[in-house]
């Protein structure tokens, strides 16, 4: 028997893992934070679009595949029209600011929503990144809590911002607890421009 198979979709991803919702239709998938991938123009890229993520596709019924390779002529084109991105400059602000409350508060609401996918100590995870320890500090440090809490807003995968902008404050409370931050009289914002000024250190 001759089988055929039609390709819906590729990005410049390494896949780590793959698990299927009980709803039948949304598949998650892991990716990993770095590595060497296909590129879509052709021959292999080592910047990966999504690393170390947690990637929700919903399935809508069949539908007509699509050429997903980017010929080498239309990719250089592309690329020459894109505008340059001007270099990151990171000016270090003070560190994270949030009280024991709202970290306790924020392991109710990381057990609940988040162990699922990152685990249960931040670090045993089996479809998503390790919030904690060494790989926390090398994906986060020198960055603004407002990177890391915009972030955790696009969580969980399957329904990103479905939470309160005080809960997802109280989870990357926890989330810096658990890293060994102390907790102060001070709550973290949830949301403002006070985050932009807070470093991850």
């Amino acid at each position: 028997m001759d089988s055929k198979f039609s390709r819906y979709f590729q990005s410049e991803n390494r896949y780590r893992d793959t698990a299927v919702n009980p709803d039948g239709k949304t598949i998650y998938i892991a990716t990993d934070n770095g590595g060497q991938a296909e590129a879509l123009a052709g021959g292999v890229t080592r910047r990966m679009a999504d690393p170390g993520a947690i990637l929700a596709f919903t399935y809508e019924g069949e539908g007509s595949a699509v050429p997903t390779t980017v010929p080498p002529a239309a990719a250089t084109a592309r690329a020459a029209e894109a505008p340059a991105r001007p270099a990151a400059v990171v000016v270090a602000g003070p560190p994270p600011q949030f009280a024991a409350e709202q970290a306790a508060a924020g392991k109710t609401a990381y057990n609940s929503n988040c162990a699922v996918c990152h685990g249960g100590a931040m670090t045993d995870g089996t479809f998503g990144p390790p919030l904690a320890g060494d790989y926390f500090k090398s994906q986060w440090s020198g960055k603004t809590m407002r990177a890391f809490y915009d972030r955790s807003k696009a969580m969980p995968p399957a329904s990103p911002g479905s939470l309160t902008d005080d809960t997802y404050a109280n989870i990357v409370a926890y989330v810096l607890d658990v890293n060994g931050y102390k907790a102060g009289s001070a709550k973290l914002p949830a949301g403002g421009a006070a985050l932009d000024k807070m470093t991850i250190r």
